[in-house]
């Protein structure tokens, strides 16, 4: 007998820790879910059936998923990560479940195009310039964009890359290293770089949700650590933010004005934005949720998980969101350094720190550590949660101090030359 209990399917990377938070929250909501990941190790860490895909093939990914469907009804899809959402929507498309169209989902993940749509909207953007793989640096540009300027791979996500510059020697040195990044990345990969003019101001994260167009703000995270370059590892998030009621309507109906520019109806946004004089400035607009482990600090500020919120959503259905009036906030653990983990020490005295709800440690000895912008990973991260945001962030900084990572140098090996001897010798 089949259950009747609706189906929602995930679309993840083998890799994914966040697939398990998923299939958690479907349990809660008497969701059955389903994995379609590119390897049979990601099919699901509960041992479910599953169904395999290539990621590299787009179409016949959506075939194999099709013929999952006919014999086992699909009610929503939901892509975990940014290598997934375009298979995503592009399922959900074919099986005429709500999504956002492929194109929406590639418009928002290329900063360039992104940038473009931004600007034909009205909305106040830095001006930019996309340098093709090929191409030199021109003076007659530089000029256009002036200084500083901040050079971005069109597509990485997160701060893969991103390198602010203050004069010509430096926007080439940051070329040639972004360059160097793209080299050794997937050969499929844009490698386009976006260099745009770098924008003052203070700045702000915003999760949110879209219901065919809607869109309905979860958090306003605030920033308080400058993030003024030369790389941009992000450090605290604080929410509610400390700022008027007025700067936070601004900010969310621009980022809903972003949406709708860029053709994203619905599932989950994850926006970043800069504040001045000027007004609100769009940076990104992600059709995902926060990344890394960070989407937890909703659970402290809402008393619902965020991934049941985006499976509610999936399915068609409002969730009851109620912030308890308590601050909570976040610190992605900085990058000690390059280096290799031999132990951690403190980790004890920071879980023990007044306020702190949790100390997540996402790495082993033997891990190798690589700053940014090469970067893609943090080492952990600190939870906390008090009745204003000031307590949270002395809190972080105070849990933060104790950890001690302990580094040895990394050396890497690299195979010797072949010699080549002459026989006729």
């Amino acid at each position: 007998m089949k259950s009747t209990r609706k189906t929602v399917l995930l679309v993840a990377h083998p890799a994914s820790y966040r697939t398990a938070s998923f299939i958690g929250a479907g349990e809660r909501l008497g969701v059955r879910t389903v994995v379609a990941s590119n390897s049979r190790l990601g099919l699901s860490p509960t041992g479910r059936p599953g169904v395999e895909i290539d990621f590299s093939d787009p179409q016949i990914a959506v075939e194999r998923i099709r013929q999952f469907h006919a014999r086992d009804p699909i009610s929503a899809v939901l892509g975990i990560e940014d290598v997934s959402l375009e298979i995503a929507a592009s399922v959900a498309q074919a099986l005429s479940l709500k999504s956002n169209k492929p194109q929406a989902i590639q418009d928002a993940r290329l900063k360039h195009q992104c940038r473009k749509i931004l600007a034909t909207a009205g909305l106040l953007s830095p001006t930019y310039r996309v340098l093709e793989p090929e191409e030199m640096m021109s003076s007659e540009w530089v000029g256009e964009c002036g200084f500083p300027c901040v050079v971005k791979p069109v597509s990485l996500s997160g701060s893969r890359g991103v390198i602010r510059a203050d004069n010509a020697n430096g926007l080439s040195a940051a070329i040639v290293r972004v360059r160097g990044m793209l080299e050794r990345e997937n050969p499929n990969l844009d490698r386009s770089i976006l260099i745009e003019k770098f924008i003052e101001g203070h700045e702000y994260a915003v999760e949110g949700v879209l219901r065919s167009g809607k869109f309905q703000c979860l958090a306003i995270f605030d920033k308080p650590d400058p993030l003024d370059g030369p790389y941009f590892e992000e450090t605290i998030y604080l929410t509610p933010p400390d700022i008027r009621n007025n700067l936070k309507a601004d900010i969310v109906n621009t980022i809903a004005t972003a949406c709708r520019a860029i053709g994203l109806t619905h599932g989950p946004i994850h926006a970043e934005c800069r504040v001045n004089s000027k007004g609100v400035w769009v940076l990104e607009v992600a059709p995902r949720t926060i990344g890394g482990q960070c989407g937890r600090l909703l659970d402290l500020a809402l008393g619902l998980s965020l991934e049941e919120v985006i499976m509610t959503n999936a399915l068609g259905h409002t969730a009851r969101v109620v912030n308890d009036g308590q601050a909570a906030g976040v610190m992605m653990i900085p990058v000690p350094g390059p280096g290799v983990l031999r132990r951690l020490e403190g980790l004890a005295r920071a879980r023990a720190v007044n306020r702190i709800e949790s100390v997540l440690i996402d790495v082993n000895p033997g891990h190798l550590f690589v700053p940014w912008p090469e970067g893609s990973s943090y080492p952990g991260f600190i939870f906390a949660k008090a009745p204003h945001a000031a307590q949270v962030e002395h809190a972080l900084r105070q849990a933060h101090a104790e950890l001690e990572f302990v580094l040895a140098p990394h050396f890497p090996i690299t195979a010797p030359a072949r010699r080549v001897v002459d026989e006729s010798l």
